[in-house]
């Protein structure tokens, strides 16, 4: 992002969109080191909006959630059904997507 602000504050005019994920946004138990880059995303790019701004320059952050693949399919069963071992339930929790 150094490189694209310098261009566009010499043009004086700009826009980024910066890629973060829901993560960035709620966080999870478990995945730490994801949590910890997707925030980090965010708050660069909040930073460098604030600072940016005056210059004509929009800086913004999509954050995804989860797209319904069998990876995710695979993971939120897992989660559901140690969720139950924990809770004594058994049987679908919720359903995904």
């Amino acid at each position: 992002m150094k490189y694209e602000l310098l261009q566009m504050q010499k043009q004086g005019y700009g826009n980024i969109v910066n890629t973060s994920s829901i993560s960035g946004l709620i966080g999870r138990a478990g995945d730490m080191p994801y949590n910890v880059s997707k925030h980090g995303i965010i708050g660069l790019t909040k930073t460098a909006a604030l600072e940016n701004a005056d210059m004509n320059i929009r800086i913004n952050c999509v954050c995804p959630g989860a797209t319904k693949t069998s990876w995710v399919k695979r993971i939120t069963t897992y989660e559901q059904n140690r969720s139950a071992r924990r809770s004594g339930k058994r049987g679908c929790l919720a359903v995904f997507g």
